[in-house]
């Protein structure tokens, strides 16, 4: 008994499927970089630009491997609801022995010993006709959603990888401007130091600009510590060992254009709500909701149809057996409260879809409309933040002449340093603000994820 087991054990190991392959898999070649001088997280680098991250995102991310397993389990309900169609084989080996007393049809008691042996197969057919091809229907059309949802999970996990690469270039370009400044105050203390040296400068100047020093080399360690964390949510979405450092080969920060301007509004809605792959999803799941819904209206009056077929040997042993066939069809009906309370369930299930459809909707529509304002909002601020710079670059130049000459204090050089910092901080800001609500909208009407990484 104990070998049977064994091998029943070993043979059932051999049909186990594999187990799930969750391995991201290797990253792809990138393009010699050089990273930018900071402390690496871990031993390793990798250069990446945003076309890599909506590449990257869409295919590794978690929640995209998470939405496959979905499919898959919805192409395995499609698959057993089509099998639920068909009949079943059912071999038999019957053996029955009785031995005590029975009662003839005639009432009289008889004291009996008797055996029989049963050998065959036969082929049976239950099938609710209405319920069955309403569950087949069904089960198709969430797998047409689960597909649909597929590709929304996609780009939605592109996107948000985009975002924490525009998370990325933001900590990137704040660090540079945290070196450049902490060179300005340290290029001013030099001069402070030299002057004091030669007894030529105030004590309370030379303070003022050892501490803009100081303070110019606190905000590069909490620049180079933005810039790690922002590499490691990347590494997150990409999954990536998050010891590799991952930073922007190109740190320029530059305005993309995925949307036309002056394309009206309305269009835009109704390109959103014609592509977005969410509402096909939501419209395929009411479809789906609606079909069960309309057979509980039906199902308990149908019949169920009942067929069978058997053929085995009788008798009452293996030495005696004699063939015999049976076969059998109906139909059979069961009316029960059950199945007419089944109704009221699949009727809130099929207004719960309807509503979830229509949120999500509004939800796009909403997301085209308030990105769409973002956009135009965020083009001004960058042409605002950009004549600051140049107005504060200009500052700065007069300021330092006029400090040279002895006509302007310490103070307004570091004055003039630290607004220049603050409007290139502005315009990088605004720059990565209008790309993400560019972006955003790009998604929001539902175009192409690959489409969306320029920037």
């Amino acid at each position: 008994m104990r070998r049977v087991l064994a091998i029943a054990l070993a043979l059932a190991g051999c049909a186990a499927p594999p187990p799930y392959d969750l391995d991201p898999g290797s990253l792809p070649p990138a393009a010699p970089a050089a990273p930018p001088d900071v402390s690496p997280i871990g031993d390793g680098w990798y250069p990446v630009d945003a076309a890599s991250v909506a590449l990257l995102a869409g295919e590794r991310g978690i929640a995209v491997r998470e939405q496959e397993a979905r499919l898959e389990a919805a192409a395995a309900a499609e698959k057993q609801a089509e099998r639920a169609l068909w009949p079943s084989l059912q071999p038999r080996l019957l053996f029955q022995t009785y031995d005590g007393r029975i009662q003839d049809t005639s009432g009289q008691f008889l004291d009996v010993d008797k055996q029989s042996l049963a050998t065959g197969a036969g082929v049976v057919l239950s099938l609710d006709v209405v319920e069955s091809r309403v569950r087949l229907l069904a089960a198709r059309r969430r797998a047409e959603a689960a597909r649909e949802g597929s590709e929304a999970v996609r780009r939605a996990t592109a996107l948000d990888g985009l975002e924490r690469y525009e998370d990325l270039v933001a900590a990137q370009g704040e660090l540079a401007i945290a070196r450049d400044v902490l060179a300005g105050a340290t290029a001013v203390a030099e001069a402070e130091r030299a002057r004091a040296r030669a007894d030529a400068a105030l004590r309370a100047d030379l303070l003022r600009a050892e501490a803009q020093e100081e303070a110019a080399k606190g905000e590069v360690v909490r620049a180079e510590a933005r810039f790690r964390e922002a590499s490691a949510r990347l590494a997150a979405a990409l999954r990536i060992d998050p010891r590799t450092t991952l930073f922007v080969a190109e740190a320029r920060a530059e305005p993309i254009d995925l949307v036309a301007d002056g394309t009206a509004l309305d269009d835009l809605i109704a390109e959103a709500t014609g592509a977005r792959p969410e509402l096909a999803e939501a419209a395929l799941l009411v479809e789906a909701a609606e079909l069960e819904e309309k057979a509980t209206r039906v199902a308990p009056w149908a019949p169920r149809v009942v067929a069978g077929y058997g053929a085995d040997g009788f008798g009452p042993n293996f030495g005696d057996l004699a063939d015999r066939e049976q076969f059998a069809v109906g139909l059979e009906w069961t009316l029960s409260f059950e199945r007419f309370g089944r109704r009221d369930e699949a009727r809130a299930r099929a207004h719960a879809a309807l509503v979830a459809s229509v949120r999500r909707r509004e939800e796009i529509i909403e997301a085209v409309v308030r990105n769409r304002e973002a956009v135009r909002a965020a083009a001004s601020g960058i042409e605002s933040a950009r004549r600051r710079v140049e107005a504060s670059e200009e500052a700065l130049h007069l300021v330092e002449k006029r400090e040279e000459s002895g006509a302007a204090l310490l103070v307004e050089v570091l004055l003039a340093q630290r607004d220049l910092a603050l409007a290139r901080r502005d315009v990088l800001a605004a720059v990565l603000s209008q790309n993400r609500a560019e972006r955003r909208l790009y998604f929001a009407l539902g175009r192409g994820a690959d489409a969306a990484a320029p920037g």
